[in-house]
């Protein structure tokens, strides 16, 4: 398996080509469902969410950038607090008003609404290739993109008339990790890593890797203000440290790279999401996982808190040469009595975070209502099933086990580097977190 060693994003050659052509197919499979979404000189819309979404989206272009935050048309006669963050509707109405010149009618609105889905899927292909091409070589990337675009579950949630926030997230979470991989792949260079970190130059680390981590920082903001299960993603970085760290005392590698790529990402992250914490913040719900809140901030801010605590214990137990395996079970006693204390000291912190896993766990009434929200193997009767995987990912979630036993006999044999087996893992958490990921499964065929 080789990897990529080119260090710039750029296509040459028949790459480019079979890159464009593979989106241009991808846009004409998207566009199948032009007929059925407008026709009669009317746009009608896939999907429940599709109607609420172009609400406001209409309200927003009529007041832009101000976005419903209460609307009193649901739960009559009381109203209700409308949880989405309103990034991806904004920047719909933005849109809309370019094309409109300003003063788009009701048509034109709705037309930039049902076909912003698919430039965002689309788009999705870019960070796409470069995050597999960074992990693997440009041959897998190629065949990442073809996947992508006829994968059924990515094609719903791109279909033109399909106007819900769902491929938003994709595209942010992918780019997002595309940078971050990019900057520690950089940071971990042979002649970074032959070098104390302590003594390392300036104009060496931080150049390329710094503006990567910047720019993985930026999106995660992004996304924080575009899916309110974003904060998911920030805790895989820890979690990837945690692993990376673990992997470093083993074979006595440096981890100053992770802790400086990660901590950098995460505080951008947290500079640029407060100040729309502070506009959007409401009265009561200060600290409310389903709203913008106090509770993203404090999360970035313990996953920051967090990447330093394991990064001080990975070094302090290199330091003392104590037998690696001490290092994990150390963190997981240290975690325990972080629970504790976080239950004692910020129950508004501590109630919300467990919330989270709950929801993540299926739990809870209002999830039996969420279509996306259902489990991938069990039907609505609590019956194992294949059905689902079948209708979304068709072939490739089954050839996907075959390729990751592979890969990872390869990563038992120290024939791949630890740390691409590591970004692997994390691709891993990244697809089993949010089901419309599972393209990254497509290193199977590598």
């Amino acid at each position: 398996m080789n990897e990529m060693n080119n260090d710039n994003f750029t296509l040459r050659g028949n790459i480019k080509f079979y890159f464009v052509l593979i989106s241009l197919v991808a846009i004409c499979i998207r566009l199948l469902s032009f007929p059925k979404v407008f026709f009669d000189n009317t746009v009608h819309p896939i999907g429940f969410d599709s109607y609420y979404h172009l609400r406001r989206i209409q309200f927003t272009t009529t007041h832009f950038p101000e976005n419903v935050k209460f609307d009193t048309y649901i739960n009559f006669p009381y109203g209700f607090e409308v949880g989405w963050p309103p990034l991806y509707d904004q920047v719909v109405s933005f849109f809309a008003l370019i094309v409109g010149f300003g003063s788009p009618d009701t048509l034109t609105v709705e037309l930039t609404a049902v076909f912003f889905p698919v430039l965002l899927g689309i788009l999705t292909f870019i960070p796409l290739y470069f995050l597999v091409s960074k992990i693997f070589n440009k041959d897998v990337a190629l065949i990442s993109i073809g996947i992508l675009a006829i994968l059924p579950s990515h094609i719903k949630q791109s279909l033109f008339g399909y106007s819900d926030h769902h491929v938003a997230e994709i595209l942010l979470l992918t780019a997002s990790y595309a940078f971050f991989v990019a900057a520690l792949k950089l940071s971990g260079n042979d002649h970074l890593l032959s070098v104390n970190t302590k003594k390392m130059h300036f104009e060496d680390f931080f150049t390329k890797p710094l503006m990567y981590a910047v720019c993985a920082g930026i999106l995660l903001a992004v996304s924080l203000l575009t899916w309110i299960g974003s904060p998911i993603f920030i805790g895989l970085i820890a979690i990837y440290a945690f692993i990376q760290f673990t992997l470093d005392i083993k074979e006595n590698n440096i981890s100053g790279p992770t802790t400086i790529i990660s901590s950098v990402t995460l505080l951008v992250t947290l500079i640029l999401i407060i100040p729309f914490v502070v506009k959007e913040v409401r009265p009561g719900l200060e600290m409310s996982p389903m709203f913008l809140s106090w509770f993203q901030v404090s999360f970035v801010t313990f996953v920051i808190i967090a990447v330093f605590i394991l990064s001080f214990i990975s070094s302090l137990v290199k330091n003392k040469k104590i037998v690696w395996w001490y290092y994990p079970l150390l963190i997981f006693i240290l975690v325990i009595i972080g629970i504790f204390l976080v239950k004692i000291i910020s129950p508004s912190l501590y109630y919300p975070i467990i919330s989270g896993f709950t929801y993540l766990g299926g739990s809870g009434e209002i999830l039996r209502t969420i279509s996306e929200a259902q489990p991938l193997f069990f039907d609505t009767g609590n019956r194992f099933t294949l059905s689902p995987v079948w209708y979304n990912f068709t072939f490739s979630f089954f050839y996907s086990y075959m390729g990751i036993c592979n890969f990872y006999k390869k990563c038992g044999k120290r024939t791949l580097p630890t740390r691409n087996c590591v970004f692997f893992g994390l691709d891993h958490c990244h697809f089993f977190t949010h089901h419309l990921t599972e393209a990254f499964y497509v290193y199977s065929f590598n």
